[in-house]
C-alpha cells in the first residue's frame, strides 16, 4: 500500500485540484507541519501533505492528539488558498465554517461508499453510529488555511480510553479499506466545495446543517470560559458558530466550545 501511494500520487496526477502536488511521507512528526512549509515555500491551492504515521498529530486543543499505527488512518493536511477571499493578516469571518465545510466533503465520499449517514459534531469531527469517525483541524496562517484530516480506516481496536467512543471503516466492511480510493474521492469532495464562491452560502449552510449531529436534541455544552452549560441544538450559523437554545428560549451563538454529551428525543 505504500509503494502504491507513491507510485500513483507523488507527481499529483490524482490530485482533483487542478494537478497540484501532493508530498506524501512514511513517516512525520505533522502534516500539518509540512504544509506550513510548503505554504511558506509558495506551493499552489490544492497542494497535498499526506502521511502513513504522524508522531505529533494534533487535535483540536493544546492536549488532544491524533495517534494511530502506520497505514491505519488516512492522515493529510490540504493547503487552501485565499487570495480571493481576504487580504489582512486576520482570518475571513466565515473562516469557522471552514472545519464544517471540509468535514461535508469528507462525509461525502465516505458516504459514497455506505448507506449508513455521516454526521458533522461541531465543530470539527465527523460521527458514524454516534461514534468518532474523522477530526478534522484547520488552521489560518498567511491568507491560507491549512485543513488537516483523520480517518479511522483499518483500526482493529482502540485504546482503553476512547473504547466505545471511535469507529473505524474497517468495522464498517468486514475487512481492509482501500485508503488511495478514499483519500481521492475526498480530495474530490473538497475541490467541488471549495473552488465555488458560494463555498460560505446559504445552500452550503443547509448542507452542513442538515447534517449536524445532535441537531433538535439536549446536550451539556462546555462554554468557552469552561461553564458547562445545557440547552438544545439549533444549528451552525454562517460564522460557523454553534446555536444553542437555553430552557427559556433564549438563544446564545458559540465561536468555540464543546459538545460533551446529549440525549437524543
Amino acid at each position: 500500500m505504500s509503494v502504491r501511494f507513491s507510485r500513483r500520487c507523488a507527481d499529483g496526477s490524482c490530485n482533483p485540484f487542478g494537478g497540484s502536488p501532493i508530498y506524501r511521507h512514511l513517516s512525520t512528526d505533522s502534516t500539518m507541519e509540512r504544509a506550513r512549509e510548503r505554504l511558506t515555500a509558495g506551493d499552489p491551492h490544492g497542494t497535498v501533505v499526506i502521511a502513513e504515521y504522524q508522531s505529533a498529530g494534533r487535535g483540536r486543543g493544546a492536549a488532544r492528539s491524533w495517534a494511530a499505527k502506520p497505514g491505519s488512518s488516512l492522515l493529510f493536511t490540504v493547503l487552501l488558498r485565499l487570495e480571493t477571499v481576504s487580504s489582512r493578516s486576520e482570518p475571513p469571518a466565515r473562516f469557522g465554517l471552514t472545519p464544517l465545510v471540509v468535514g461535508l466533503g469528507v462525509a461525502e465520499a465516505v458516504e459514497s461508499w455506505t448507506a449508513e449517514p455521516v454526521r458533522l459534531k461541531w465543530p470539527n469531527d465527523l460521527y458514524l453510529r454516534d461514534r468518532k469517525l474523522a477530526g478534522v483541524l484547520c488552521r489560518y496562517r498567511d491568507n491560507a488555511v491549512l485543513a488537516g484530516v483523520g480517518v479511522n480506516c483499518n483500526q482493529r481496536g482502540f485504546p482503553p480510553e476512547i473504547k466505545g467512543r471511535a469507529i473505524a471503516l474497517r468495522e464498517m466492511w468486514g475487512g481492509p479499506v482501500a485508503r488511495y480510493k478514499l483519500f481521492v474521492d475526498i480530495l474530490a469532495r473538497l475541490q467541488v466545495h471549495l473552488k465555488r464562491e458560494e463555498r460560505f452560502g446559504p445552500a452550503m449552510l443547509a448542507a452542513v446543517n442538515d447534517r449536524l449531529y445532535m441537531r433538535g436534541c439536549e446536550v451539556s455544552f462546555r462554554a468557552p470560559d469552561g461553564k458547562v452549560v445545557g440547552g438544545t441544538v439549533i444549528e451552525a450559523d454562517s460564522d460557523g458558530r454553534l446555536v444553542l437554545e437555553n430552557g427559556s428560549g433564549e438563544r446564545r451563538n458559540y465561536i468555540s466550545g464543546e459538545i460533551l454529551v446529549g440525549r437524543r428525543p
